[in-house]
């Protein structure tokens, strides 16, 4: 979400649903950028 709100051009949205125990979230944001996938970082903040 974080990047979302702050590199996409315009709005971003955020979405939780709660069902049978879990949460899912999905990030949606006005960016025609495809994501890219990093590596997970512990000591990364946002």
């Amino acid at each position: 979400m974080l990047n979302a709100r702050k590199y996409a051009p315009g709005p971003c949205l955020l979405t939780l649903q709660a069902e049978d125990g879990a949460v899912l979230v999905s990030v949606w944001d006005s960016s025609t950028t495809l994501p890219s996938i990093l590596a997970p970082d512990p000591g990364h903040i946002g």
